[in-house]
């Protein structure tokens, strides 16, 4: 089993909260909280988790966007694996 490895992918996101609303007859949008985050996905509950992790206040109606921005992959031999690793569940 030497020299295999285990990898994983975990992607740098852009996150940013949108408070809508209009003015003046047209729609205008406020960005309330702007994060950057690494998560192996991502979606709008993770995301505003994230914001309001961070002091964002994400009240309902508030616009999520998500974009990733970079991607990294991470690796480890079975063996580095194995001396780090716990058991979770037999």
């Amino acid at each position: 089993m030497a020299n295999k490895m285990f990898t994983r992918s975990i992607s740098v996101f852009s996150i940013k909260a949108y408070r809508v609303g209009w003015e003046n007859g047209k729609p205008v949008a406020e960005k309330t909280g702007e994060i950057q985050a690494e998560a192996t996905y991502m979606n709008n509950t993770i995301a505003r988790k994230l914001l309001k992790d961070a002091g964002f206040d994400c009240p309902r109606g508030t616009q999520i966007q998500y974009d990733e921005i970079d991607k990294k992959q991470y690796g480890m031999t079975v063996e580095e694996f194995m001396k780090y690793a716990h058991v979770i569940e037999e």
